[in-house]
Order: structure tokens, then C-alpha cells, then sequence
């Protein structure tokens, strides 16, 4: 007697098939979870940016000593990408150095951030390394020196640093600051 068997298997192109369907949607998955995990760098270099300013501000209340915020980016980088507070006289760090998440930025640009062109400019060494930093006082009033010629420019821009320059990102995160307060506000699109 003869037995048939009738075996039931994939054909080489139905294999191929199938693996070419998972091979886009793995494409297509990994695209929206860089697109997730980027945000979520921006959002975290938001909510730091807006932590420095209130620890200044908040510093600078309960010590009842004028706080500065430095904004750095090491010598020979084109974006400030840390930030540290320092009591202003005498001149001593009042926190640690934060450094933003890799691959975000604060934008140097007046559309973007017009407070960063207003605050003085200078340079210190920190761990042997020179950075160049941007920075602006907390009184223990609250007021913002230097005080700002417009009120409404109070605010800066962290974005992925490969944006590009003088476009609006498609993702960001803006920190706005009250002049007289010196209360900081995120906002994201």
C-alpha cells in the first residue's frame, strides 16, 4: 500500500514574501520610535532648561544672594549645550554642571531664543576645560538682570541639533521667563 503524504509547507516566495512584509513594518516602526525617543530628548532638555532657572531663581530667594545662570557650550562647539548656576558675587558655582541630552541644544538664534543675544558673554575653565558661556543674574527680588529692553523676548529654544539654522524646527521645546519674577514657563508645539 502506497501512503501519500501530503505535506504542507511555505513555498520559497511565499517565505520571501512574508519576510520583505516584516522587514518594512520593522522600517517603518523603527522611524516613529527615533521620531519618539528624539522628542523625548527635547522634552527632557526643556524641563532642564526650565529646573536651572528656577533653582537660580529660587537660590537666589532663599539665600537672599543675586544667582546667575550660566548657559556653556565648550570652546569650539557651535551650540550651548550645558548649563550651571553660580552665585554672582563672589563669583562660586552653586550647582553642578547639567549637560542637555545628547544630540539637543539650546538654538543660537535671534528668532529662536532673542534672550541669549542680550546676556553677557565670557568664558570660564571648569574641570581644565574652557567653555563659553552666555548668562543672566536672578535677583533676590526676582528681577532679571541685564533687564530686558522688550519683556516679551524673555525666552530661549532647545531643539535637535542638526536643525536647521533659521527654520523653525519641527520639534522643540521654548522656556519663557517672567521679567519680574523670574518664573519659567515650558511650552511645547
Amino acid at each position: 500500500m502506497e501512503q501519500r503524504m501530503n505535506r504542507r509547507a511555505f513555498s520559497l516566495i511565499e517565505l520571501l514574501v512574508v519576510v520583505a512584509i516584516v522587514a518594512m513594518l520593522a522600517t517603518l516602526a523603527a522611524g516613529a520610535f527615533s521620531s519618539v525617543a528624539q522628542a523625548n530628548k527635547i522634552r527632557q532638555a526643556g524641563e532642564t532648561l526650565l529646573d536651572g532657572i528656577e533653582s537660580a531663581r529660587q537660590l537666589a530667594a532663599v539665600r537672599g544672594r543675586t544667582t546667575e545662570l550660566r548657559i556653556l557650550k565648550k570652546s569650539g562647539d557651535a551650540h550651548y549645550s550645558g548649563l550651571q548656576v553660580w552665585f554672582a558675587s563672589p563669583a562660586e558655582p552653586a550647582a553642578r554642571r547639567i549637560t542637555l541630552p545628547e544630540s539637543v541644544v539650546l538654538i543660537d538664534d535671534s528668532s529662536l531664543s532673542p534672550w541669549l543675544a542680550n546676556m553677557s558673554a565670557d568664558t570660564v575653565s571648569i574641570g581644565g576645560a574652557d567653555m563659553a558661556y552666555r548668562a543672566f543674574k536672578v535677583r533676590p527680588s526676582g528681577a532679571i538682570e541685564p533687564a530686558p529692553s522688550n519683556p516679551n523676548s524673555l525666552y530661549l529654544t532647545v531643539a535637535a541639533a542638526q536643525s536647521p539654522a533659521g527654520l523653525t524646527p519641527a520639534n522643540f521645546a521654548t522656556v519663557q521667563v517672567n521679567p519680574n519674577t523670574a518664573r519659567p514657563l515650558l511650552y511645547r508645539p
